[in-house]
């Protein structure tokens, strides 16, 4: 049974290859008779007659053989056209030839037909070579033969048996084991076969879950950079309010200290008014000791004019002062909508520090509130500090007139001691609102010392997560190479099976 053509590795059909292979060979056979026997012409002993059949012959078959092999280099027929020219060619010379050994010159081509591993050529050709042989011998014993003779015709008949005996063996045995290797091959392939549509159902798998993790990265990589963008405004807004903060903490200092001597000053004045009260009061039973005393009125006059007018420059720099604290309220209310606004935009992250923006917005709106009252007992306490001053000028006007006129003296007594008893009043109302003033300012120096400790944090955690986010998008690179990777590895392996 003709043996199961494969591909050959080198990706030539092996039928293609065969023929080829047959085909040379024939030819340097077909060739090398016509060279023996044209040098048997040439050294006269054969004559052209005998060797012009030969060459007509050898010369048909290659014709032959070349147009068919042109033609189709696969086919079947190359081989039986070849086997009968070389057995009519054969024929021809074992029938006329005198050498005994002549029947040897088909061995080299009946050894090709191995190649094609068909066992029924294979007999044919066997069989046609013993029964040519037959024929040889028998038409030699039919001539006569001699003793000598007789045995070399023996052994041609038995060489040539054996021959073709083990010629069709060989490519029995050959074509079984073929037949075995191919079987083998094919269930190798079919394996194979199994295991690239498994490699290929698995590259199709990791292919997608690549893309979509891919995909996630990209996703990973671009809200790590908003993360990143993000908490670089916040560090930077943080960092801000840090600044400002740590400046109003610093003005406040001034404003609080500013304020201890304007509440020195304000117990200064309700001790003063105090005294004047008393002196007042017994200045009306004493006034011809006031009259003695004028010298010294004036000079007391002169100094409360003094203290006065410390008093009413001190109102003007608490006025400076409020107006500062009022400023400084402003542009922290700002901070805390800027420091929301950046809150917002962090999200999640920045959901704390929009509450501490929060309170600092509330602090900043009472501190508003607390310096417009100031600021209006200020003015309050202004207005009468000139009607004070505008009093002590009377009085010192009526202490020059005093010796002069002692009933004028006695009525503009009882005038100071109206007035004296309203300056002390609201110079208790003074000490009130300074001690008032020095309350709030501690409290927004204690609140401002909150926030600064508060920004300090939030900017350290911010610097943290920032370094996270940097590392996160550094990570999130390195795994985007690594799926790369596997992708064109992927696609590789797909590639392969798609060649296959």
């Amino acid at each position: 049974m003709p043996g199961k053509e494969m591909p050959m590795q080198n990706g030539i059909n092996e039928k293609v290859y065969v023929n080829k292979l047959f085909v040379v060979c024939h030819y340097m056979h077909q060739i090398s008779v016509v060279l023996a026997y044209l040098i048997e012409v040439i050294k006269k002993v054969r004559s052209f007659n005998y060797f012009l059949p030969i060459l007509i012959m050898v010369a048909i078959t290659m014709i032959l053989e070349g147009v068919v092999y042109a033609g189709d280099k696969e086919s079947t027929y190359l081989r039986h056209i070849g086997a009968i020219g070389n057995v009519v060619v054969y024929a021809y010379i074992l029938f006329t030839a005198v050498n005994p050994l002549i029947f040897t010159i088909i061995f080299p081509m009946s050894a090709l037909v191995i190649m094609f591993k068909d066992n029924n050529f294979t007999l044919i050709q066997s069989v046609g070579m013993i029964i040519l042989n037959v024929i040889d011998v028998g038409r030699k014993v039919a001539t006569g033969v001699t003793g000598q003779e007789i045995e070399q015709v023996e052994l041609q008949v038995l060489v040539l048996s054996l021959y073709a005996s083990f010629l069709f063996i060989a490519t029995n045995i050959i074509n079984k084991f073929n037949t075995n290797n191919v079987q083998s091959i094919k269930e190798g392939q079919e394996r194979f076969k199994n295991a690239l549509d498994n490699m290929m159902t698995v590259s199709k798998d990791m292919t997608t879950s690549i893309d979509s993790i891919s995909r996630e990265v990209e996703e990973l990589r671009k809200y790590t950079d908003e993360t990143m963008s993000a908490m670089g405004e916040v560090s930077d807004g943080i960092n801000q309010t840090a600044n400002a903060v740590s400046q109003q903490l610093e003005r406040t200092e001034v404003i609080q200290k500013n304020v201890e001597s304007v509440k020195e000053v304000s117990e200064g004045i309700v001790e003063s008014m105090r005294n004047a009260t008393n002196d007042v009061r017994t200045g009306s039973e004493k006034i011809k000791v006031l009259i003695d005393k004028g010298v010294v009125t004036d000079k007391a006059g002169a100094k409360v004019v003094r203290e006065l007018s410390d008093l009413s420059r001190h109102t003007e720099k608490m006025q400076d002062i409020v107006s500062i604290i009022t400023g400084v309220a402003s542009q922290t209310s700002l901070l805390s909508l800027n420091a929301s606004i950046e809150a917002a935009r962090a999200g999640e992250a920045g959901r704390g520090f929009a509450v501490v923006a929060s309170e600092i917005s509330k602090l900043a709106g009472q501190t508003s509130k607390a310096t417009d009252n100031i600021t209006e007992l200020i003015d309050d306490v202004s207005d009468k500090l000139d009607g004070v001053i505008k009093s002590i000028n009377k009085l010192m006007d009526s202490n020059k007139e005093q010796n002069e006129c002692a009933e004028d003296a006695a009525s503009s007594f009882k005038k100071i001691t109206a007035v004296t008893s309203e300056v002390n009043n609201k110079a208790v109302q003074l000490e009130e609102v300074v001690k008032q003033l020095a309350d709030a300012d501690a409290a927004i120096v204690e609140s401002i010392q909150t926030i600064s400790a508060i920004s300090e944090e939030v900017s350290a955690h911010s610097s943290e997560t920032l370094g996270a986010s940097e590392r996160n998008k550094d990570i999130a690179d390195r795994v985007g190479k690594h799926i790369d990777n596997l992708k064109i590895d992927a696609d590789k392996l797909r590639e392969v099976n798609y060649k296959r």
